[in-house]
């Protein structure tokens, strides 16, 4: 192949690799690097957009870099405000260099849209709250608590998909969010309780390749079904705690490849405790807490065999005199980020479930008094979506 030199305007040769040579060293690259090859040819943008160019190089890099995302409530002009930031897994935790500045989707999709410097200011207000639904192969599936609107954002590539837009404000909605591995897709759930017909539920399903709801026929296999906003996705499944007075508590589930729901018990000894759904590592877990009492213990559960009932065991108990705990999440390694409530304190310690040692978890970016922590992977998921929009 004959170039010319800009500088000296004299001939170069430029050798050609092949393709299957540059594919293979593309997936050796972080995904920084690879948002500038984009830039360089439309040969090399076209291939970075592949789905099957993304697929490997999630499943080669998923274990590359061990990364927190940490959304951290920080109290900022008078009200709570929601941040996000990723840190590098390792003490000091600091800021990951690649992601310093993490936008709210939610306010960037309202300065796109709206033109009133009134409404933005109101609507701001409202979408410093968010919670999040889910997190899956680098993907974080958001819901503003006011509105109970939601979008699928990656922050590594700044892009998110904002979903249809929600329907009335007077029913009660819960979601969840998985991956189906069958047709390498993401699905987002959404339950919608009426109140004002005894209750009812419907289910509908939004995915990445049809950007719709479509409403399902499956019903969770309960009475008086209430999902809350805790739920905890894998295995292909979004699982959420089932709890009715005087009733033993269970798991429902719901599987985003056969599109079905099921049901799942828990340990005997938990059946009519405080219990919170959370993952642990590829396991299904369950953490018991105090109703608010200072110095009672929380008892941590996993599922060691996914779907088998008597694989429940205890995974840890803390208990810290004078001092209320609340689980925040795990890092990569297993160890738990738990929240001790002292007066005015917030201080956020590391617990080590295997040697029961405790030490400081203290993130370089921002204080706050409120944290949730989860393992995070880069990824190019959204880079190929037509309507995915920047931030």
């Amino acid at each position: 192949m004959m170039v010319f030199n800009r500088r000296t305007l004299e001939p170069a040769i430029v050798f050609q690799f092949p393709k299957e040579i540059i594919e293979e060293i593309f997936l050796r690259l972080p995904i920084k690097s690879l948002g500038k090859l984009r830039a360089v040819c439309k040969s090399w943008n076209s291939l970075i957009q592949t789905s099957t160019f993304i697929h490997n190089h999630l499943s080669r890099n998923q274990n590359q870099n061990q990364i927190l995302l940490i959304q951290a409530t920080v109290f900022l002009e008078g009200t709570d405000h929601d941040l996000f930031s990723l840190h590098l897994d390792n003490p000091p935790f600091d800021v990951y260099s690649n992601y310093k500045l993490i936008n709210n989707p939610f306010v960037a999709y309202n300065n796109a849209h709206e033109t009133s410097p009134k409404y933005k200011r109101d609507v701001y207000r409202e979408l410093r709250r968010v919670h999040v639904v889910g997190t899956c192969n680098g993907l974080v599936c958001l819901v503003s608590q006011s509105d109970h609107s939601a979008l699928i954002w990656n922050p590594c590539i700044r892009k998110y998909v904002m979903l249809t837009p929600n329907i009335s404000r007077s029913e009660i909605k819960s979601y969840g969010f998985g991956y189906d591995s069958r047709t390498n897709n993401y699905n987002v759930l959404r339950i919608v309780r009426y109140k004002t017909e005894a209750w009812k539920i419907s289910c509908e399903i939004w995915s990445l390749t049809q950007p719709f709801w479509r409403s399902l026929d499956a019903v969770p296999p309960v009475d008086e079904f209430r999902p809350t906003w805790w739920a905890a996705s894998l295995c292909g499944a979004t699982h959420w705690l089932h709890c009715v007075a005087d009733k033993a508590n269970s798991i429902v589930w719901f599987d985003m490849s056969s599109e079905v729901f099921g049901e799942m018990m828990i340990p005997q000894v938990l059946r009519k405790e405080n219990v919170i759904i959370s993952r642990y590592m590829n396991s299904l877990g369950l953490y018991e807490y105090p109703e608010f009492d200072e110095g009672q213990p929380l008892n941590m559960w996993v599922m060691k065999e996914y779907g088998v009932v008597e694989s429940w065991a205890k995974l840890f108990t803390i208990q810290l005199p004078g001092k209320q705990v609340i689980l925040r999440g795990f890092r990569n390694n297993g160890e738990a980020v738990i929240t001790c409530l002292a007066k005015s304190e917030y201080p956020q310690i590391l617990l080590n479930p295997k040697t029961n040692d405790i030490g400081d978890f203290q993130t370089n970016g921002y204080d706050s008094y409120d944290c949730e922590v989860a393992p995070f992977v880069e990824t190019l998921v959204l880079i190929d979506q037509p309507h995915a929009i920047s931030c």
